[in-house]
């Protein structure tokens, strides 16, 4: 039988190495594979991160959100999947404006974000598709 080539070894283990790459990706917890699909704003998306951290836009800087509740938009919207605002606290002072909004569990999505009824470190963000 013959040996194999040195360069037939290499080439099996560059092909080795690249394949070990993607079980990585689907060892993950399925918390992590939400992230390879969109986003959706529907209240159900949300309600498991009730207490959890949301940053607003990129960096390392990004000012840190902590989601208090799910509240219905009015009367009418008790429990509709589409249209609710998401309620925030923090401790920093974010402008008022559209950002991209990150979670660990979920992918990036944009909301408008701005302070809420007066309150310092409580703002919100409403949703209505």
């Amino acid at each position: 039988m013959d040996q194999p080539s040195r360069r037939a070894v290499l080439r099996l283990a560059v092909v080795g190495a690249a394949g070990a790459a993607f079980p990585v990706v689907l060892a993950q917890p399925a918390g992590a594979l939400s992230r390879l699909g969109p986003t959706r704003l529907r209240r159900e998306v949300f309600r498991p991160h009730v207490g959890s951290t949301f940053r607003l836009g990129l960096g390392l800087r990004a000012p840190a959100l902590r989601l208090v509740r799910i509240d219905d938009l009015g009367p009418r919207d008790h429990g509709a999947a589409t249209r609710f605002s998401l309620v925030f606290e923090t401790g920093s002072r974010p402008a008022a404006g559209t950002y991209t909004v990150r979670h660990r569990w979920l992918r990036p999505f944009r909301l408008y974000v701005g302070p809420s009824g007066g309150t310092p470190g409580r703002y919100e963000a409403v949703v209505n598709s």
